[in-house]
């Protein structure tokens, strides 16, 4: 959403609890300036203790006047009431959701659409290949992307051999991994770290081409308590 939003040439604000790697929008920690700045506020939360009824009367009279709000996370987030109240006090432009129901439906300033509305043929077919095309990179790089409960992690695989090591994401967990690498004399090419929901996932090219020795390594990592997984991915590109 923030990267069509970005190329249609709007400055894009995010609000998200944890710090993302954002590039096409900027983050703000205060959920109140960027109500207070947004002229379209989307809502793509998840449904949590701390999300819901976030949209409330109390935030929403923080927007500006004739703003127009979105929900497409789940409806629970948005409190109805205070939008409808909002709407007939001309506070909000118009509310345009997913989550259809009957004090919704029929209200002049409310657009609401099927919450399955996305579930064409067309969209289902796309959304197989993108599916294969996540797992394929997956497998091959261990890359992540657009995973709903892993972090999202990229890293061009130009080493030789890459770990991908999924971990408790705790204070100082990081560290005993980095020493089991630099004991076993083995060079890092590159890496990249990302975080989400207590987890962290880092991929770590290697400059090294003993496979027996990245081997006994990759087990080293597994037996650390901090360690989910430690898989040890082989090039194919560099090995061809």
């Amino acid at each position: 959403m923030a990267k069509a939003c970005h190329q249609l040439g709007m400055e894009v604000l995010g609000y998200a609890r944890t710090k993302k790697a954002a590039h096409d929008y900027e983050q703000v920690s205060d959920l109140q300036m960027l109500l207070t700045e947004s002229d379209f506020v989307v809502v793509l939360l998840p449904l949590s203790q701390e999300t819901k009824g976030m949209l409330n009367r109390q935030t929403i009279q923080q927007m500006k006047k004739n703003a127009v709000l979105m929900n497409f996370g789940r409806g629970e987030i948005v409190e109805e009431a205070a939008v409808l109240e909002a709407l007939a006090k001309n506070q909000l432009k118009q509310y345009i959701t997913d989550f259809p129901s009957a004090g919704l439906i029929g209200q002049p300033k409310v657009l609401c659409y099927p919450h399955i509305g996305g579930s064409t043929t067309n969209a289902l077919e796309k959304g197989d290949h993108v599916v294969f095309d996540r797992m394929h990179a997956y497998l091959r790089a261990g890359t992540i992307q657009e995973s709903v409960n892993f972090p999202h992690a990229e890293l061009p695989f130009l080493a030789p051999y890459r770990l991908a090591l999924f971990y408790h994401d705790k204070p100082g967990a990081f560290a005993p991994l980095l020493r089991i690498i630099s004991e076993a004399g083995v060079d890092i090419d590159n890496l990249a770290s990302e975080r989400k929901a207590g987890v962290a996932y880092t991929l770590i090219d290697l400059d090294e081409t003993n496979e027996t020795l990245l081997q006994d390594l990759q087990q080293q990592l597994q037996q650390e308590t901090a360690i989910i997984r430690a898989r040890l991915i082989k090039n194919s590109r560099t090995s061809e």
